[in-house]
């Protein structure tokens, strides 16, 4: 099982405003994880965070390494958990 988890470090103890069990790593997925995040954990308005979750470079980099930056404030991390 993973879930993602939305976070923003450079606020101090890097806080995490969202998690969610996800089924896989497809873009949509991830994209619609993410709007929902930064709309539900941060506040960000949903056209804004539709905005920001179309970052392809940075979905890319999720998808392969678990991890990636958008805007360079919130860190976006796939963890596997044990079931």
């Amino acid at each position: 099982m993973e879930i993602i988890t939305i976070s923003e470090p450079d606020c101090g103890a890097k806080p995490t405003g969202y998690a969610a069990e996800i089924d896989g790593r497809g873009f949509s997925e991830l994209r619609d994880n993410i709007i929902a995040g930064l709309g539900t954990g941060w506040g960000v308005d949903e056209g804004v965070a539709a905005a920001i979750a179309e970052d392809h470079d940075a979905l890319r980099q999720l998808q392969s390494d678990g991890y990636c930056w958008f805007r360079e404030k919130w860190l976006v991390e796939i963890i596997e958990i044990g079931e």
